[in-house]
């Protein structure tokens, strides 16, 4: 059985959109020790929910459609960590460092949240990409699903049994919910 991995910690700094959204600089939240399994964000339009859910991956900025380094705040550093923890206890900390002439991506280990084992000290988003893969089975195809890339020209008009199978590889069991839209839908 694979290992659960869930975000635990999240924190953007220098974001465009949650300053503008809320005049803040940085936004963050730590669930580790909530008993709750959902996080609810409020607010009205315009107040930066859409920004915090797309900053949600641990791709950086240049790597996913439709965002890029325009989006940190004029003459700043903007940093985005995500911590993940697996099922087993291991933590695994995501960390973009977007500066002006170069964007650096870390992925380290822990297993207490205090001692990291950085596994790319040189920074290099593609090495950075990899790892997710290798130790979190991040799938590159999902994020082709969440931002519909360019390698999909057009998700609407694929055959039924072809979005099925490329959703079905990050939802799990997609025909529950695809019946379930067509019964709602018919009626």
């Amino acid at each position: 059985m694979e290992e659960v991995v869930r975000i635990i910690y999240f924190k953007l700094e220098n974001f465009l959109s949650i300053y503008n959204a809320t005049g803040m600089n940085e936004f963050s939240f730590d669930r580790e020790k909530s008993q709750n399994r959902l996080i609810l964000i409020l607010g009205a339009n315009g107040s930066g929910k859409s920004s915090i859910l797309d900053e949600l991956s641990p791709l950086p900025l240049e790597h996913t459609n439709f965002r890029n380094k325009s989006r940190i705040l004029k003459d700043k550093i903007g940093n985005k960590i995500i911590i993940y923890k697996l099922d087993n206890g291991v933590y695994y900390k995501c960390e973009i460092i977007y500066d002006i002439k170069k964007t650096v991506c870390y992925l380290s280990t822990s297993i207490d949240r205090e001692t990291w084992e950085n596994l790319n000290p040189n920074g290099n988003v593609s090495t950075y990409v990899e790892l997710l893969e290798t130790h979190l089975g991040f799938s590159k195809n999902y994020i082709k699903v969440g931002y519909l890339s360019s390698a999909i020209s057009n998700f609407i008009v694929m055959k039924p049994t072809e979005r099925n199978e490329y959703i079905s590889e990050w939802l799990p069991n997609i025909d529950v919910y695809l019946k379930a839209h067509k019964i709602v839908t018919t009626k």
